[in-house]
């Protein structure tokens, strides 16, 4: 079954993570990654998986959109500064 086959409205935030994260499993049963040793394989993960870490992150603040996050105030130094 295919991950991308049903996805909510919120969930369609996150297609291109997902898409990665296919690509990823797609690979692990490559002949590539069966050439790899233990090392080379784990240093391969280790990079796809930062990208993909960063691609969740990216659309989790698409998603997100402008302004403040719920619940806090900006901080910055504008805002404990004394006049």
């Amino acid at each position: 079954m295919n991950a991308l086959a049903v996805l909510s409205s919120q969930e369609r935030f996150y297609e291109r993570a997902r898409e990665e994260f296919e690509d990823i499993v797609r690979g692990m049963d490559s002949d590539e990654a069966r050439s790899m040793t233990h090392s080379e394989l784990e240093r391969e993960l280790e990079k796809k998986g930062r990208e993909l870490m960063r691609k969740l992150l990216q659309e989790h603040l698409e998603a997100r959109g402008p302004g403040l996050r719920r619940g806090k105030e900006a901080s910055g130094a504008a805002s404990g500064a004394k006049a």
